[in-house]
C-alpha cells in the first residue's frame, strides 16, 4: 500500500542490499554501497552479524541499522559457490540514504521500462509512443494533499513543453470521481494493481520521474518538498533544452 512520504529523520546505517523472504538472503546488491564494496553478492545468505547469529531478514536489518555509520562489522555468509562453507566478509556500514536518494542510486541514468495504461477519460497512453518527448510522471493518490500541490508545479512543466502524466493504482470509479471534482490539466492513468508503480519501486507518494527524449530517467524522487520539486523542475528544463538543441 502506498504511504505519504515521511518527514526527514535521522537515518540508521545500511548495507545497500535488498533481502527476500523470511531468511536473511540477499536478493539484490545496489551499486556503490557498502555491500558492493565488500563483495557481497545476490543469493548470499547472512548467518551472523558481528558474531551474533541471525535467522531472519528483520534481524539483519535491525542489527545493521543499530550500528553507527562508519562501523566495520564482520558478516558470516554462505555462498552457493563456496559449497556451503561460511565466509567471513568485513563491511563498513554507512548512513542510510533517504528514500529519494535510494531511488536515484537505483534508477538514475537507466532506461524507463515501457508501459501502456488506460486513461481515465478514455484511450490508452503508451510510454513507447512518447519517445522523443520529455515525459514527467507523477505517481499519486486521490487522498494525498501534497500531490495536489505538486500538480500545480507539473502543470508549469506541461506549459514549457513536457508531456505530464499522473498515475494511480486506485480503482477506476474513485479516479473518475477525482477527475470530475479536481481535474488536473494532464492525463490521469489507471495503473491496475500497481504493476507499473512497482517497476519504479513507488512505495510513497508523490513520486516524480523525469524521462528524457531517449527514454532515460533523469530524475526520480519522493515527496513534495521544495528541494525535490526544484530537482524535478531543473531536470525537466535540462531535458527540454537538450531536445531543443538536437
Amino acid at each position: 500500500m502506498l504511504k505519504p512520504a515521511p518527514a526527514a529523520k535521522q537515518p540508521g546505517s545500511w548495507l545497500g542490499v535488498y533481502v527476500s523472504g523470511r531468511n536473511a538472503m540477499i536478493s539484490n546488491v545496489l551499486p556503490n554501497t557498502p555491500a558492493a564494496r565488500a563483495g557481497l553478492r545476490a543469493s548470499d545468505l547472512v548467518l551472523a552479524v558481528g558474531g551474533h547469529s541471525i535467522q531472519t531478514s528483520t534481524e539483519l536489518i535491525a542489527m545493521i541499522s543499530a550500528l553507527k555509520p562508519g562501523t566495520a562489522v564482520e558478516l558470516k555468509v554462505v555462498r552457493r559457490s563456496s559449497r556451503r562453507t561460511p565466509l567471513a566478509i568485513r563491511v563498513v556500514v554507512e548512513a542510510k540514504p533517504g528514500p529519494s536518494e535510494m531511488l536515484r542510486r537505483r534508477f538514475l541514468g537507466e532506461p524507463a521500462q515501457d508501459f501502456d495504461l488506460p486513461q481515465v477519460d478514455g484511450g490508452v497512453v503508451s510510454l513507447r509512443d512518447l519517445r522523443g518527448e520529455v515525459v514527467v510522471v507523477e505517481v499519486f493518490a486521490s487522498w494525498c494533499q501534497v500531490c495536489k500541490s505538486t500538480f500545480q508545479t507539473l502543470s508549469e512543466l506541461s506549459d514549457r513543453g513536457a508531456v505530464v502524466l499522473a498515475i494511480s493504482s486506485e480503482d477506476r470509479a474513485k479516479l473518475e470521481r477525482y477527475v470530475r471534482k479536481t481535474p488536473p490539466p494532464f492525463p490521469v492513468l489507471e495503473d491496475f494493481m500497481g504493476r507499473v508503480q512497482r517497476r519504479f519501486d513507488a512505495r510513497q507518494v508523490p513520486l516524480v520521474l523525469v524521462i528524457d527524449r531517449e527514454g532515460i530517467i533523469r530524475h526520480i524522487g519522493v515527496g513534495g518538498s521544495i528541494e525535490e520539486l526544484d530537482r524535478a523542475f531543473e531536470a525537466t528544463k535540462r531535458a527540454l533544452l537538450a531536445t531543443t538543441r538536437a
